[in-house]
């Protein structure tokens, strides 16, 4: 039971952490802390937002702004935001009414006597878009979390985005330009404290892309470095082979010549051999003519001999 237990919670604290991470991988938190007293200034610092880059424009992206409300914004039961494009501040809701939806209008609702918004049903309206400037306005201090949508239109216009107001990029004092292509969140009247935002895809603010520019620069150069190493390698092990198949040819050559010579040797001492073969037979025929010569002499002898003896033996009788 005890170790059932134990796995069970380690299971369920494995769970729980993977939700964390995936929701943290999804969350931006402001950067700019004066955000939360003062209005009208960008939740982020140092003039920094959220890469236009980074978001899929092939796909809608639901936005969570987590926040709390300051005393003044207490006190006036009102505080607001405008979601907008970093290139000037320009209200997406204004740039087009399409760009945003998941709130309710506020020339759309009805107010009751207490001049508070309430919807078709009668009941009280908790947020609203102002319409004629595109500000988020939130009218339920109980309220600390809303969510709306960016239309995958919105976001791909937000990577290429005309600079609101001036019509053209900043240029930088090294001569770049900066196209302030992306997204950002400016505070309202009486202060919203936001303290976090949440996104249904993975961004990364413009400071974080360009930190990793150079950090991918140099991973290139490396890939490129090493297909030159490998490119030169490969030309080092053809000439190494291109060199042994020389060296072969020139062995192969060297013993096609050796072969060459030793049947030369070979024919000429064939016809030593023959030489002396013939030599040795005129000398054998020459011993045989004399052999026969001295024969048909001593025949001859013998005969004169014999002749002489009968001749011897006529007169003695």
């Amino acid at each position: 039971m005890r170790i059932s237990k134990i796995i069970a919670g380690m299971s369920a604290m494995a769970i729980a952490s993977v939700m964390a991470v995936t929701a943290n991988a999804n969350s931006i938190a402001p950067t700019d802390e004066a955000a939360a007293s003062k209005e009208w200034i960008s939740t982020f610092a140092d003039g920094d937002y959220v890469a236009g880059s980074s978001f899929d424009p092939n796909s809608d992206c639901e936005v969570t702004v987590n926040f709390e409300w300051t005393d003044k914004g207490s006190e006036a039961s009102f505080c607001a935001f405008k979601p907008a494009f970093a290139n000037g501040w320009e209200s997406l809701f204004l740039a087009n009414p399409d760009y945003i939806s998941g709130w309710p209008l506020k020339n759309d609702l009805e107010t009751n006597d207490e001049e508070q918004l309430i919807d078709e049903n009668g009941d009280l309206v908790p947020f609203a878009i102002q319409d004629d400037d595109g500000w988020f306005q939130i009218y339920d201090t109980s309220v600390t979390s809303v969510t709306f949508t960016m239309s995958a239109a919105c976001l791909a216009d937000m990577q290429d985005n005309v600079y609101y107001g001036n019509g053209a990029a900043t240029t930088n004092d090294d001569g770049t330009t900066t196209d302030w292509d992306g997204f950002l969140i400016q505070t309202g009247n009486n202060g919203i404290n936001i303290t976090s935002i949440d996104f249904s895809q993975d961004v990364k603010l413009q400071s974080e892309v360009a930190a990793e520019a150079p950090a991918e620069e140099s991973k290139a150069e490396e890939e490129s470095k090493a297909e030159e190493s490998k490119a030169e390698e490969s030309k080092a092990d053809e000439s190494k082979t291109e060199s042994k198949a020389e060296e072969s040819k020139t062995e192969s050559k060297a013993e096609e010549s050796k072969a060459a010579a030793n049947n030369t040797n070979s024919k000429a001492a064939t016809t030593t051999t023959t030489t002396t073969t013939t030599t040795a037979t005129s000398s054998a025929a020459s011993d045989n003519t004399n052999q026969a010569t001295g024969a048909t002499a001593g025949l001859a002898l013998a005969g004169l001999a014999l002749a002489g003896a009968v001749a011897v033996v006529s007169k003695r009788k």
